[in-house]
């Protein structure tokens, strides 16, 4: 069996292998019930994300062949939590710089899927950040929220998507994990 090698890369690195990211992302997202961008929206959010002082990515690789990625940014607003529909408790939606990574996508190409890879994505990735928790969002019902339920991941919410947002589907599962980051108010 080939090797993985899963590390964090800069937004330099990303930048670099942007047409393997595009290409991974249309392979995992543009399967029913998910909704893809197309890859000029995709390469578009990506830019925009890397600019993104608070960005934060992981690549999987097996013999220089991208198999995986995941990655994201330090939220800076509480905009990430507009139209919870289950109460929170008080402050739970309050973001300072330091308080939450907002986990964007997370791709594995399906040979490599329930191997691990996925895990350890997102292990690498959230080991280095310094936040306090990590949160991302799902389409409700996709098989996803296994997997989350097994890597430390608890559903907080379901969440409407903001009237001309631009997100992918109108409704999210919203998921929470506590990082041992030190971000602090």
């Amino acid at each position: 069996m080939d090797e993985v090698s899963v590390r964090a890369v800069t937004a330099v690195e990303v930048a670099a292998r942007m047409d393997a990211i595009g290409m991974l992302y249309q392979q995992g997202f543009a399967v029913p019930p998910n909704v893809a961008e197309s890859p000029a929206e995709h390469r578009a959010s990506l830019l925009r994300l890397l600019a993104d002082p608070g960005f934060g990515c992981a690549l999987a690789d097996v013999d220089g062949e991208l198999v995986g990625f995941v990655y994201g940014y330090g939220l800076h607003s509480d905009l990430w939590w507009q139209g919870l529909r289950d109460p929170v408790p008080e402050g739970f939606t309050t973001e300072w710089t330091g308080r939450t990574f907002a986990i964007i996508d997370i791709a594995v190409a399906a040979p490599w899927r329930r191997r691990g890879v996925g895990a350890q994505l997102m292990d690498v990735l959230l080991a280095g950040r310094a936040e306090q928790r990590a949160t991302l969002g799902m389409i409700p019902g996709l098989p996803a929220a296994a997997f989350y339920a097994a890597t430390g991941w608890r559903l907080v919410s379901r969440q409407d998507s903001p009237p001309d947002a631009g997100w992918t589907s109108p409704v999210f599962d919203v998921y929470v994990r506590e990082l041992t980051g030190a971000g602090s108010r």
